[in-house]
């Protein structure tokens, strides 16, 4: 396809040719608009620090604790990543502790919704934001066979591992 400016006219019929700057005529107008609107939720707001929506891509989203609610689209949602960013902020261990010997922050799937939990060590505590669920770590089921959390009994990996072998023996390997 040829995409030469000048030879634009020529691909086109007339009638393609004005609905084609028609449509980019009010995306520019929308666009303008969009970011006319964003100013002013600004200025209305200037106390807030707003994040960026996921639906709009404009930075109007206001964030209290994990819920959330963009100024501009209207959507409302559920994100952890605020409060989860917080709380690793304020107990990751630094690079001299971690060299120590101190163990990080982890982040695992929540056995109980699916969403982010952070496991600190540090402080013997699972945390997810989205389900409030806050416990010990010992308390958090793992794989039998290799620790990981959020597993009952033996997780996918180690069932594999454990398949791959008993075939291998079977194979005289």
């Amino acid at each position: 396809m040829d995409r030469n400016p000048e030879n634009f006219e020529k691909r086109f019929t007339n009638d393609e040719t004005n609905v084609y700057l028609d449509i980019k005529k009010r995306i520019l107008n929308l666009n303008n608009y969009l970011n006319q609107t964003e100013k002013e939720i600004h200025n209305k707001y200037p106390d807030i620090d707003f994040k960026t929506c996921p639906k709009c891509h404009k930075k109007c989203v206001k964030v209290n604790h994990i819920e959330c609610e963009c100024y501009l689209c209207g959507i409302n949602y559920s994100d952890t990543t605020y409060e989860r960013k917080k709380y690793i902020e304020k107990n990751q261990p630094s690079y001299r502790e971690i060299s120590q010997g101190a163990l990080q922050i982890e982040e695992i799937e929540c056995p109980f919704c699916n969403d982010v939990m952070l496991i600190d060590y540090e402080n013997d505590k699972a945390i997810c934001f989205m389900c409030n669920e806050e416990s010990c770590i010992d308390d958090i089921d793992n794989c039998e066979r290799c620790g990981k959390f959020g597993i009952t009994g033996i997780c996918d990996d180690c069932l594999e591992d454990m398949a791959l072998m008993q075939w291998e023996i079977s194979r005289g390997k």
